[in-house]
């Protein structure tokens, strides 16, 4: 083989081969792999199925009571427009099923739930057009003569305070 045979058989075969062959080629299912050390932190992910009173729980404690919110992910998924959770949803039900013409017996019987809680719940609605826990009020509280006055002379003296610092003066 002479060498003008052998340049024409390389000048083919480099015209074959891909620019840079050197590097591998990632496949079309190729997934990024997240470049960090095994022992470094990263936030968990924790996923709550319903915001009934159990998932609302959760977040609260998650949130305000271990105060894992940096380190912690969290998710609510919930089949209804509402939260509430199946006291919610079980009531709406009952309420229903009542106004389409049920008796109180057919509704509990229906829903699995006794006919005491149906009585109440439409006993609710029927009074106060929702059947939804109403507010409460509690004790109210009573605030001395001497306590309103301290208030009105801490209030006025300083136009700028915050709540916490009128909260601190009036408890000191």
């Amino acid at each position: 083989m002479d060498s003008a045979q052998s340049e024409v058989i390389l000048a083919a075969a480099a015209a074959e081969s891909p620019p840079h062959s050197s590097m591998p080629t990632r496949p079309s299912n190729w997934v990024p792999i997240r470049e960090q050390y095994r022992g470094q932190p990263r936030p968990l992910k924790i996923i709550t199925i319903g915001a009934g009173f159990s998932g609302l729980t959760m977040a609260y404690k998650i949130q305000h009571q271990y105060k894992l919110g940096d380190h912690i992910q969290h998710v609510i998924y919930e089949k209804n427009l509402d939260i509430g959770g199946t006291w919610e949803y079980k009531h709406a039900q009952t309420i229903a099923l009542f106004d389409t013409g049920f008796t109180i017996s057919h509704v509990g019987h229906q829903l699995n739930i006794s006919w005491t809680c149906v009585k109440n719940a439409i006993k609710r609605y029927c009074e106060h057009g929702t059947f939804k826990d109403l507010s409460r009020m509690g004790r109210p509280s009573k605030i001395t003569p001497r306590t309103a006055r301290h208030l009105k002379r801490l209030i006025n003296g300083e136009n700028q305070a915050n709540v916490n610092i009128i909260t601190q003066k009036l408890n000191d």
